[in-house]
């Protein structure tokens, strides 16, 4: 007999029995942590059989990208399935299975390498879903009489009909009816309330909100029969607008980074894409000049990269955006630089004999595709479509105390910004548990593809843990160059330079105080000085201050201010 089915007590295990006893052991095991820049192609146990072989064929193009490869897997999975699957969260309104990527990284390090065996995958696995067919969306529109109304295809308006209050266009209901597999069909023109989605991607290369979200074209004015000067305008859909991949080769010149003119409304227009798509709040509706309200339609998966930008710190404290998206940030060392700079000498003038995989990666997806699509066919029921084991939740639990547990080992701002990532990427990690159980469909009994395991949510906790931890390294790293800078400056220059960024408050009549506490404590944290080392700093310059004390307040202020 195995000795497995035995417990410590040397009770005869049932199946039931023996799984949970194998869950418990799986979620007691300590989390890899270094696998993330490992240059190798070592099997790993901790994520999907798929996703292993992915991450390996993507390390044959470029090494130390485990973390990376094995996210762009996901999300073009989570974007694969996104038609027929929904992730119940207790509330009705169910997480979808996208994912948002953002990564950050080192320029010259593999990410367009990376990219450029990802995109051939994407195209291919589009093209297979456009062939057989999607989802078709219907949308009509009727007047008083129960008629049908169709837009004007220039205007993107309908026609007046007779006023209802609350309703001045005439328009009484708006029906959405969702036909899945019905195959797309080219047209001169469709109409918006009959309109067929296809899969594509797009890189963007414009930021402005008309090339996003859509605009207005005008056409060349006519003269109507009474004898009046008459514009049309067709509406332009943006390139947002559909389903596959966003793609942002350079994230820093989106506008999500610095504000410009043009660019103000990147950040909300990303947000509300990023909503559920099983909820009411993911269109993007834009108000054009004498003209009609744009809806953009975004079903897309969001894929970014960049460099490291400077002060990247202050970004992710100032905005939600990329909580809502899974960040990997990694400043690659030198050593690891230089042998990628090595590899790229040794690679040159060689010709790779072997192709890589394109196809097996596309049919596989498309695989899943066909056998999801065929699940929700019969149980009619995108939220039923998975189903969870019954110790998932249990396991979720202790995974979301695992990713608690990183943050607290550090301090200050450190703590205080990566802990705000903390509830988005619990349920990132829902989804990434389903995601890593759809992977494994094609290699599980029939009765059991569709349920999410323990081992799924330790597949998930693994991978998001390593994301979590390249953030909280990073957030240490940039913090640390910060307060070595400022410690090489004069002690005039360092407390000047912490004053100008305090908070200045009115006292006895005059501006521009700052609390000496706050100002002792700013320094403190940004410099890891002790409170009486900054004291004997503070003796050499407090002559280029003013001191007032309100109570047992003490007050500064800057000479000169």
């Amino acid at each position: 007999m195995n000795d497995e089915y035995i417990d410590e007590d040397e009770h005869l295990m049932d199946e039931e029995e023996l799984q949970r006893f194998r869950d418990k052991a799986l979620l007691e095991e300590e989390l890899q942590t270094d696998w993330s820049i490992t240059g190798d192609e070592k099997y790993d146990s901790r994520i999907p059989k798929l996703i292993n072989e992915f991450v390996s064929d993507c390390n044959k193009v470029v090494k130390y990208n485990k973390v990376p490869s094995s996210i762009m897997f996901l999300t073009l999975l989570g974007q694969t399935v996104k038609d027929f699957v929904a992730i119940p969260n207790g509330t009705g309104f169910h997480e979808d299975s996208r994912l948002h990527f953002c990564w950050i990284q080192t320029s010259g390090t593999g990410k367009s390498a990376l990219m450029n065996f990802v995109l051939p995958i994407s195209r291919k696995v589009w093209d297979g879903i456009n062939e057989i067919g999607g989802e078709r969306t219907v949308t009509q529109c009727f007047d008083s009489d129960d008629n049908v109304v169709k837009v004007n295809k220039f205007t993107g308006k309908y026609p007046e009909r007779t006023p209802v209050v609350g309703n001045e266009g005439g328009l009484l209901t708006r029906t959405t009816t969702t036909i899945v597999n019905e195959p797309y069909r080219e047209s001169h023109f469709i109409p918006a309330h009959e309109r067929y989605e296809q899969y594509t991607n797009f890189d963007v290369v414009e930021y402005t909100a008309a090339a996003l979200v859509g605009h207005q074209k005008a056409h060349e004015a006519r003269i109507d029969e009474h004898g009046e000067e008459i514009t049309e305008y067709e509406w332009l859909k943006g390139d947002l607008d559909g389903n596959g991949l966003a793609r942002w080769d350079e994230f820093t010149n989106s506008g999500v980074f610095g504000k410009s003119k043009h660019k103000e409304g990147i950040v909300t227009y990303l947000n509300t894409m990023m909503n559920t798509i099983h909820g009411e709040s993911w269109v993007i509706r834009k108000s054009l000049k004498d003209g009609p309200t744009v809806h953009c339609q975004c079903q897309r998966s969001i894929i970014a990269t960049t460099f490291p930008p400077k002060d990247f710190e202050k970004q992710i404290a100032d905005t939600g955006l990329f909580q809502r998206m899974i960040l990997y940030i990694w400043a690659v060392p030198e050593k690891i630089q230089d042998e990628i700079r090595n590899t790229i000498v040794d690679n040159m003038g060689v010709v790779r004999e072997e192709e890589l995989p394109i196809d097996k990666y596309a049919d596989t997806l498309l695989e899943i595709y066909n056998l999801t699509r065929d699940r929700f066919g019969e149980v009619g029921d995108k939220a039923k479509v998975v189903t969870f084991s019954k110790d998932f939740r249990l396991a979720m639990r202790q995974a979301k105390d695992s990713l608690n547990a990183l943050p607290e080992t550090t301090k200050g701002t450190v703590r205080e910004i990566s802990k705000n990532f903390l509830t988005r990427l619990i349920i990132t990690m829902g989804k990434v548990s389903v995601l890593c159980c759809l992977a494994e469909t094609l290699d599980r009994k029939e009765e059991d593809r569709f349920i999410v395991t323990v081992e799924n949510v330790v597949q998930a906790r693994e991978i998001i843990h390593n994301c979590y931890k390249s953030l909280v390294e990073w957030l240490e790293l940039s913090l640390k160059v910060e307060r070595e800078s400022l410690l090489q400056k004069t002690n005039n220059a360092m407390f000047f330079e912490v004053y100008d960024d305090c908070n200045k408050q009115e006292v006895n009549g005059m501006v521009d105080f700052v609390s000496k506490e706050e100002l002792f404590e700013v320094i403190m944290e940004k410099t890891g000085i002790s409170k009486p080392q900054t004291y004997v700093r503070w003796r050499k310059v407090e002559d280029e201050f003013i001191t007032t004390k309100i109570a047992k307040v003490v007050y500064v202020k800057k000479k000169g201010e």
